[in-house]
Formats: structure tokens, sequence, C-alpha cells
């Protein structure tokens, strides 16, 4: 017999929880967003050689997000400004803390985690950030997205970069790249974006396959998923 009792109230360790919260002021966090951009050809990842420090770094293209920019938004722009290249975010089935809206949830008890076709971030890269001259350090969180160039058949673009950026961008094997980038983080971005990039079949770029939908990735996903994929795709 169905009751409306509500369910029982989750026990939480307030304790914990408070000793593990850290405030950072507005002045003292950076968010910053960056892609794994793979060439629909080559299978090649896209990573950059940064010059302006005394040792050479082997990185993939990311940087800060602009004054109220989507970080979406921020992360094909930094990628473009950094290598001269136009990408698009793809499209994969991944699982995710995020929330659907309202309108969308299915009934029943509700998952902390979920399947969504989309383009949330393959994950998160957190450290702190030196300051440079009197500013202090600072916590950075940078979002890692997958992406592909939007036509692979165009040259870079020159002159993209900030003044005295000394950037250089290199396409490399997954592995080759995985060897040279200096940071363990990023190493793990970009196998967690190899993983998602064979799940969505390593699509064909296209000029007008933007963040809302890829016809091949979704063709695919469905394939290998079902149709109930469809009920779960951004836009």
């Amino acid at each position: 017999m169905a009751t409306d009792e509500p369910p029982a109230r989750r026990q939480l360790d307030l304790g914990g929880i408070d000793s593990d919260m850290v405030f950072h002021r507005n002045v003292d966090f950076i968010i910053s967003a960056g892609t794994v951009t793979f060439h629909p050809r080559t299978q090649e990842v896209l990573v950059i050689l940064n010059k302006k420090y005394q040792e050479d770094i082997w990185q993939l293209p990311k940087g800060r997000r602009n004054i109220s920019e989507n970080i979406r938004d921020a992360a094909i722009r930094e990628t473009y400004e950094e290598t001269g290249y136009h990408v698009n975010l793809v499209p994969v089935l991944m699982p995710t803390r995020a929330t659907q809206p309202r309108s969308q949830q299915p009934d029943g008890p509700k998952s902390t985690v979920i399947d969504h076709l989309g383009t949330e971030p393959v994950g998160m890269v957190t450290y702190t950030e030196p300051g440079a001259g009197s500013d202090t350090d600072a916590q950075k969180m940078c979002f890692f997205y997958l992406a592909t160039l939007a036509d692979p058949d165009a040259a870079p673009h020159e002159n993209t970069q900030d003044l005295g950026e000394g950037l250089e961008a290199r396409w490399m094997g997954v592995a080759d790249a995985r060897a040279a980038l200096r940071f363990q983080a990023e190493k793990e971005a970009l196998m967690s974006a190899d993983v998602y990039w064979t799940r969505a079949g390593r699509p064909e770029a296209r000029p007008q396959c933007a963040e809302k939908g890829h016809p091949t990735a979704l063709q695919k996903l469905k394939a290998m998923h079902g149709e109930t994929v469809a009920s779960n795709v951004d836009g």
C-alpha cells in the first residue's frame, strides 16, 4: 500500500563537512577552461609547447574564463587563441553529477549520478597558481572538454595569441602526448577524454556540428546504448 510518508532523513557528518569546507574570496580563485582536441582523421591530439618560462612545458590548451563568459565558450575560445584552430565540442554519453531540468527528471528515486548525452566536462584539474609580482597565489580550477576540429581541412589561423604568450601548437599521437605532457593531472585528463572520444566513435568533424549535437556521434551512441539516450540529449 502506498503511503504519503516522506523518505527517511539522511544522516550527515556535519563536523566532517565543516572541517573540509573552505571559503575562497573572489580574488583568490580562477575559473579556467580548455579542451582535449582530437583530429578526426589522424586521431592525434592537439597540445601546446609553452615557452614563456625557464623550462619549456608541454600542456593542453586552456585559459582563464572572461568576465560573464560561459565556461564551454571559454574552452573553445582559449583553444582557438592558443592554437589557431576552431574546434567544436563533441557530445558523448558520460556519467555526470549535474542535474537535469525538473521537467526532464524521471519519476522515482533520484540518483546523484546519471548518464547523459551532452558536452559536460570530461574532468576538472585543480591546483594553486603562484602569484606573479605583487599578486597573491590563487586556487585554479580548469574544466576540460572533449573537442574535435570544426574543419579538418582548415589551416590554423595566425596571430591569435596574446602578446608574449610564446606558445607552439603541435599534433601528437595519444601515447606521445601522454609522455610529453608535463603535469600528471593533464595526462589523466587526456586519457579520460580518449576513452570518451573512442566511445563517441571518433566522429568525422563537420563545420555545422556545434555542441548541440553531432549526427555521427548520436547515431553511433544510439546504436550502442539504445534510443533511451535521446531523452538525455543536450538541447
